[in-house]
This record gives structure tokens, sequence and C-alpha cells, in this order.
């Protein structure tokens, strides 16, 4: 027969009750953030951001409960979230602007304009 069809497949308790119209089982190894905890990182991240340095998510993570891994995880999802629905990332412009050496980008010439002013020289 075909995988996974017939009376002895193994199928978990999520699968099972997907179809079936039960609530949700949720695997207990991949449960929500609470939500006192969330507040926490998301307060952080209207204020000051999407990129908190290691003392902040050391910081971050002692003050929430969480570990640094799950700080990590929240930030690296806002980001993703965000980057999907098309909305600014907040303070990537800041993190750009430093990344730069403090120096405002620099605007790409066209090549029409890079040419003449190449022949002038």
């Amino acid at each position: 027969g075909a995988a996974g069809a017939g009376a002895g497949s193994p199928q978990t308790a999520a699968a099972a009750a997907a179809g079936s119209g039960a609530p949700r089982v949720y695997d207990a190894r991949f449960q929500p953030l609470p939500v006192e905890s969330k507040t926490v990182l998301q307060e952080y991240w209207d204020e000051f951001g999407a990129y908190p340095s290691q003392d902040i998510k050391d910081a971050l993570a002692a003050k929430s409960g969480l570990t640094v891994g799950q700080v990590n995880n929240f930030f690296s999802n806002q980001r993703s979230a965000y980057a999907k629905k098309g909305l600014a990332i907040p303070g990537t412009a800041a993190r750009n602007f430093i990344a730069r050496g403090g120096k405002k980008k620099a605007k790409k010439l066209p090549a029409k304009m890079t040419a003449s002013i190449a022949a002038k020289a």
C-alpha cells in the first residue's frame, strides 16, 4: 500500500487531530512563549530595535525567565515576520549607519554618468 496509509501506520497526535476537528495538540517541546516573557521582549523590540547586543540579550533572558537561545529566536522570528509583511525592521537604519562607519550611504551613479566623468579625466 501507500506509505503512511493503513491502520498500522504511525501517526502523531497532532497529525491525527489536524483533520478531525479536535483541538490542536501541541508537542510539549514546542510551546509558545509565556505572555509575560514575550511582553518583556516585545517592549525592548518596540523601544530599542531588532538587534540587541549580547549583553542585552543576556539581561533580557534573565528578566524574562527565558534562555538566551529563546531570546535569540524571538528576535530572529520577529525580524523574519516583519520582512515577510514588508514592514520596516526597527533599528535597521541605525545598524546599517554604524556598519558603514557613520557615513551616509553613497548613491551609485548611473553608468552613463560614470563613463562621462571618466572621459573628462
